[in-house]
């Protein structure tokens, strides 16, 4: 087995990446379209996550820590709606967080078709 290279990726990014890999693996792991209707996930990401163990996630999150980004960082559009709906939910009328969720991933799919 490769030892893998120590990241370059913050302690922060690492344990997030942790966190959001195995949730991502325990969903696709489920029989049916749980990771592609609640993450949104591709049928081939999904099938790659089946194929794999729990013990071999901690390679995955040292090689992909390091390609976190913010997915909407260079969308005004988005960065603006954003700013709205942070500033209505702290006034107390806020839209529900799984909408704005699925605003924005229609947004990123519209996008780049």
């Amino acid at each position: 087995m490769p030892v893998a290279d120590e990241s370059t990726a913050d302690d922060e990014t690492v344990n997030f990446v942790r966190l959001a890999l195995f949730y991502a693996w325990h969903v696709a792991s489920s029989a049916g379209l749980k990771a592609q209707l609640l993450l949104g996930m591709n049928g081939t990401t999904a099938a790659a996550f089946r194929r794999i163990t729990v013990n071999q996630l901690p390679a995955l999150v040292a090689t992909e820590a390091v390609h976190l980004s913010a997915r909407w960082s260079g969308c005004a559009a988005l960065l603006e709606r954003a700013h709205r709906s942070s500033v209505a939910r702290r006034s107390g009328g806020a839209a529900p967080r799984a909408i704005y969720g699925l605003q924005l991933a229609a947004a990123a799919r519209l996008s780049n078709p």
